[in-house]
């Protein structure tokens, strides 16, 4: 499976309306809207910047805030087929959750972290 800044990279190259080319890698390294929740993770890579690394909570921020018009109950009602050129690449992320991780694996994360806590 695909991981979220493998899909936030994808997602921007469709932004800038191509392919993974050399110009529009570019078009990607300048560009002009930093504003957008994705825009640390554009080149694939973790942020340099100091910026934390938090790539789900970026695709979540993302689908909320530029695609559903601060609509986040609508979120998960995406069908991921908003974009003309294709499916979304961060429709699997939408929820700020990897789907590279089970169910199962959650939990257990969630058991160790309650067991910190109260320890």
């Amino acid at each position: 499976m695909a991981s979220a800044l493998k899909a936030i990279r994808e997602h921007c190259v469709l932004c800038v309306n191509g392919k993974a080319q050399r110009s529009n890698l570019e078009i990607i390294e300048t560009c002009e809207y930093p504003a957008c929740p994705l825009w640390p993770y554009r080149m694939g890579t973790r942020p340099t910047d100091g910026t934390p690394h938090r790539p789900l909570k970026a695709c979540r921020r993302f689908c909320v805030e530029e695609c559903q018009a601060e609509q986040a109950q609508q979120v998960k009602d995406c069908q991921g087929d908003t974009w003309v050129v294709g499916p979304c690449p961060l429709y699997k992320f939408r929820m700020g959750k990897s789907p590279n991780v089970s169910l199962e694996a959650r939990t257990k994360m969630k058991g160790r972290v309650s067991r910190l806590k109260s320890s």
